[in-house]
């Protein structure tokens, strides 16, 4: 017994006492909370003064928001349903209620990128803007590594009953822009007042529906008030700097959807009649007139049941025009000139978009086959293969004239076949002694075929607008291309293609590596060390790991790289490197670029053995001034099997067919496989060029159907569905999953 007792002593001492504290303040502190709640609840039943009140108030105030929600709900119900039947009830929830940003606030407010919408509908062309920046809105939206958070946008409609559609789409949306504003009931006109709207009963072709007032904006005044100038442009946000030094001002877009031929020549009127600037040329980039729905030869709107198309008073509204040119006699016909006019002009920011009834653009025409000038590059080891797969399918839709295969060695009588008679031309670089890897075709060729291409052609060609830089394992759908380009203005110094972020320091001496890095560090990037830096020791060895965006073509992955710059991407403010082996650039662009090309050669030799278009992306944002970036998510970068995206609006290319060795390929074969693109590509330029169709852009989707599915099916996730519903093999036997690993781990991961 004795020994026992003395044991139970040692027992104890073996649990620290720290944590004996610890266990008995936490159970004396939850003892507390306890008993500090159930005195709380029993105190109104002790009749306290002040409990009581305190509980109602907590419980009124977790009702109340329910209840405002609900009084909201009912109270826009009725505004939608009778705009102009207001009763007292509805009149004092109103006053409690958040009210909507006044007109005048809004417009105050200035931007460099917006998007403003009149007679918006029920903001279907607003939402297809948001969601994909379809056609001439995509390349704004993508230009110098910018987002959709860049614009403003403001949509206008005159019926009530648009508001609410409107209103969903800007509670979705609103978060992605800088700011999005709605307001119905708001026409453009001339001047600020109010104004009777009458509008078509949604079902009938005859019954005239409701009238209401509707509040008309000066159209000018509102252009003017809201944007900025050239040389202001880039205040309100600091991402719009990075826009100006690589010569994008800004993007003010505006739509009408017009319903006669004659609102389309009131506005363009309200428009140039203003100060001796105007504020046409000065402040609007791109301007829609949008005629869908509208019987042209008529000159009357279509009625569609699902819009409530507005009425108004043209003839108490128009005035004399103030040229003839901008007179309703002349039709449909004169929208068209006049924009081509509007678009030509020397000093004009400009550019007039027409689409007719059937929503086909009828202005910028699309520029032509003989407007292109395509320089192909081919190597020494695969040019029978490559070249002969291009010159039988997509080369046949491209003049002998307008294209030349660029090659560095000569070629005997058995290789030219494979050119088909196309012109092959021997190139090398201006000082070929200094250049450090001359064998290496694409280590040089962007710079020497940007001269060549110059030199032989477009120099006495005026009619040669644009010059398509394009690989010997790339496929072009040409109508697609040049569809693609007629949506720019080849007198801007234009470049562009699938993009990705430039290395800082791709090997050269240093005078580009700075740049870049100082660059990255303005903008909020990190610093990184040049090879001849010394590293700090706790950063030494190690290496981080973040997001790189590196096609900016929507994908993200995680990447490890070092502290050093040979390893390190410049992910803000450097403006994108067009890539995809296939690079479009504007005449005005090639010209400039031309005096610097051979000077050029010999300050970006050093860089690494592959960046052809890394020394060209040098010397186009180092030697010219106001050169801007396009980057377009038609430009493939890889195979159909890499890049069968379904969300992708169009494939203008495809590229990397000989890279992967058949592995990724459909018919194992670069030959088979351009030969089944083809396929497609020129059934759609026949069927436009006989009036089938409307557009020569081929979408991923059907793409998809032909390559993936043999036209037995709709392709969606790796497998085809047939039109019965029976679930099939894709022909590339592979699911989603392992098609985007096999992507995300494909050595793309920026410039090399």
């Amino acid at each position: 017994m004795v020994s026992a007792t003395k044991q139970r002593p040692m027992q104890t001492q073996q649990v620290p006492m720290n944590r004996l504290l610890i266990v008995k303040h936490l159970r004396r502190l939850l003892r507390t909370i306890r008993t500090e709640c159930r005195l709380f609840l029993a105190r109104p039943l002790r009749r306290r003064p002040w409990t009581a009140p305190l509980i109602l108030t907590i419980l009124a105030l977790i009702l109340i928001n329910p209840l405002f929600s609900l009084i909201h709900f009912y109270y826009t119900q009725l505004k939608f349903r009778e705009p102009h039947r207001e009763n007292h009830f509805t009149h004092r929830v109103h006053t409690f209620l958040p009210r909507p940003k006044e007109f005048e606030e809004v417009a105050s407010r200035r931007c460099s990128w917006l998007y403003a919408e009149f007679n918006a509908r029920d903001g279907r062309f607003v939402n297809d803007f948001l969601t994909e920046g379809r056609n001439i809105f995509e390349e704004y939206l993508r230009a110098t590594q910018s987002t959709i958070r860049s614009f403003c946008i403001i949509a206008f409609d005159a019926d009530p009953l648009m508001a609410k559609p409107l209103n969903n789409i800007r509670s979705q949306r609103a978060k992605r822009t800088r700011h999005f504003e709605v307001f119905p009931q708001f026409v453009p006109g001339a001047l600020n007042a109010s104004e009777n709207v009458w509008f078509r009963a949604p079902k009938s072709m005859t019954e005239v529906g409701t009238r209401t007032t509707a509040r008309s904006i000066a159209l000018k005044d509102f252009i003017d008030g809201v944007t900025f100038r050239w040389e202001d442009s880039g205040r309100e946000t600091p991402k719009m700097n990075l826009a100006r030094g690589n010569g994008n001002r800004g993007s003010v877009i505006l739509r009408f959807n017009v319903l006669t031929p004659r609102e389309a020549y009131w506005y363009l009127d309200l428009l140039e009649a203003s100060s001796p600037a105007g504020v046409m040329c000065s402040k609007i980039d791109r301007l829609v007139l949008n005629f869908e729905r509208v019987d042209l030869e008529n000159g009357k709107p279509v009625l569609d049941i699902d819009d409530r198309d507005v009425a108004r008073d043209w003839d108490n509204l128009i005035d004399a025009p103030s040229s003839t040119a901008l007179s309703a006699g002349n039709g449909f016909a004169g929208i068209i000139e006049l924009a081509k006019e509007i678009s030509a002009r020397p000093n004009c920011r400009t550019v007039v978009h027409v689409l007719d009834e059937s929503g086909k653009v009828a202005h910028p025409v699309i520029v032509s086959n003989r407007q292109v000038y395509y320089a192909i590059l081919a190597g020494q080891p695969t040019f029978d293969e490559r070249v002969g797969a291009q010159t039988e399918t997509w080369m046949t839709a491209v003049p002998q004239d307008r294209l030349t295969i660029f090659t560095n060695i000569e070629r005997n009588e058995d290789e030219l076949k494979a050119a088909r008679g196309r012109q092959v031309g021997i190139v090398q670089p201006h000082r070929p002694e200094l250049e450090q890897r001359l064998s290496l075709m694409q280590s040089w060729s962007h710079l020497v075929r940007v001269r060549e291409s110059w030199d032989r052609a477009m120099k006495d060609n005026a009619d040669i607008k644009w010059l398509a830089l394009v690989d010997d394992d790339t496929f072009v759908f040409p109508g697609g291309l040049r569809e693609y380009l007629s949506m720019f203005d080849n007198r801007v110094m234009y470049w562009g293609g699938s993009g990705e972020q430039a290395r800082i320091d791709n090997g050269d001496s240093g005078q580009f590596a700075n740049w870049l890095r100082d660059l990255n560090k303005k903008y909020g990037g990190g610093h990184c060390y040049m090879q001849n830096e010394d590293v700090p020791k706790e950063l030494a060895g190690k290496r981080i790991e973040y997001k790189v965006s590196q096609v900016l073509n929507g994908r993200r992955a995680m990447h490890k790289v070092s502290h050093m710059c040979e390893d390190a991407f410049c992910r803000l403010g450097c403006p994108a490197v067009p890539q995809g082996a296939a690079i479009v650039m504007s005449r005005s662009l090639v010209e400039a670029l031309r005096p610097h090309i051979e000077q050029c050669e010999l300050d970006t030799r050093q860089l690494c053995k592959n960046c052809g278009s890394q020394r060209l992306y040098m010397c186009v944002n180092r030697y010219v001034q106001g050169a801007r970036t396009l980057l377009t998510r038609g430009v493939c970068r890889a195979p159909w099997k890499l890049e069968h995206r379904l969300n992708f609006p169009f494939a203008l290319t495809y590229h990397g067919f000989g890279r992967y060795r058949g592995r990724f390929l459909s018919t194992s074969s670069l030959r088979g496989d351009m030969v089944e693109l083809w396929q497609l590509g020129s059934k759609v330029e026949q069927s436009v060029r006989f009036g089938y169709l409307s557009s020569y852009l081929i979408g991923m989707q059907r793409i998809s159907d032909l390559i993936g599915c043999h036209n037995q099916g709709r392709y969606r996730n790796g497998k085809c569905i047939s039109e019965s519903g029976i679930e099939m093999a894709a022909s590339d036997g592979r699911g989603a999953d392992e098609v985007a690993n096999q992507h995300g781990a494909s050595a793309r991961n920026g410039s090399a």
